[in-house]
């Protein structure tokens, strides 16, 4: 049996599972905290979605530290 060569190898069998981050940034201070963290993106979207606020800006984060949604974005909507 022949190894693949490179650095870089796929993963074979490994189930990856996403942390979805629900992180706020206060416009007194602007210093992010952590508010919670969800299995799905769904439940963290509509915990941002419920909780709009002036005072707080709330990012939706992976555990990669992307952001998939903001509460600026359901703010334009409205």
């Amino acid at each position: 049996m022949r190894r693949e060569k490179g650095l870089l190898r796929p993963q074979k069998n490994k189930t990856v599972k996403t942390i979805y981050k629900v992180i706020g940034i206060s416009s007194k201070d602007d210093k992010p905290f952590d508010v919670a963290t969800y299995k799905t993106f769904e439940e963290a979207k509509q915990y941002v979605d419920i909780n709009t606020s002036s005072n707080v800006s709330y990012y939706v984060h992976t555990d990669e530290n992307r952001i998939l949604y903001s509460s600026d974005d359901v703010n334009k909507e409205n």
